[in-house]
């Protein structure tokens, strides 16, 4: 069985977090969804992806 569907109102407040910068595992965790989730939100969107280098250190900082 998959997970409940998200509204609207909850990929947006993904995507503004991951947008504001916020570690991928915080969103996960925050929001209860994958961390791979927000990228691919943000791909299907058209917003501006984080380099690596970004997602690198959100990791460092979220351990």
């Amino acid at each position: 069985m998959s997970a409940p569907r998200l509204t609207e109102e909850q990929k947006r407040a993904i995507l503004h977090d991951y947008l504001s910068g916020l570690p991928l595992r915080a969103i996960a965790a925050r929001h209860k969804v994958d961390t791979s989730y927000p990228v691919i939100l943000a791909k299907r969107r058209g917003k501006p992806l984080r380099s690596a280098r970004q997602i690198a250190v959100s990791r460092e900082v979220a351990s």
